[in-house]
């Protein structure tokens, strides 16, 4: 029987945003930090025992995302580039569009995104479901 191994690295980055379509405070900008999780899933590879490394992992992370993101306003970021509202919902799956692309060149899958708006509110996206 085969086992599918699941690893996970947390992030943080500060921007700030601002709803469209949205009545109530959060039309306007503000910012948050932001909390994200990134799972993978996959074998270990048998001679290292490892999924991925997580400096690997961190590294793809910081180039795609979190370069990308960090002390932006994304608001203005996201209406330059497909018009998409940043809501966490929207923000999860766009960045689970964005790695998922790249993950997969170190023979392991993206299972997850968890990102956090707040120490309280998140979203999660996996592919599929």
């Amino acid at each position: 029987m085969s086992k599918t191994l699941y690893v996970s690295k947390e992030f943080t980055f500060d921007s700030a945003h601002r709803l469209h379509n949205y009545e109530g405070a959060c039309s306007q900008l503000h910012g948050h930090t932001w909390r994200l999780q990134v799972t993978l899933c996959g074998r270990a590879n048998p001679v290292t025992g490892l999924l991925i490394d997580f400096k690997d992992l961190k590294a793809l992370v910081e180039l795609h995302v979190i370069d990308v993101l960090d002390h932006k306003d994304i608001t203005e970021y996201f209406d330059r580039l497909n018009g998409m509202n940043t809501t966490v919902e929207n923000l999860s799956e766009w960045i689970f569009n964005t790695l998922e692309r790249v993950v997969l060149a170190q023979q392991c899958e993206l299972y997850s995104i968890k990102i956090w708006e707040t120490p309280s509110s998140c979203a999660e996206y996996r592919k599929g479901g």
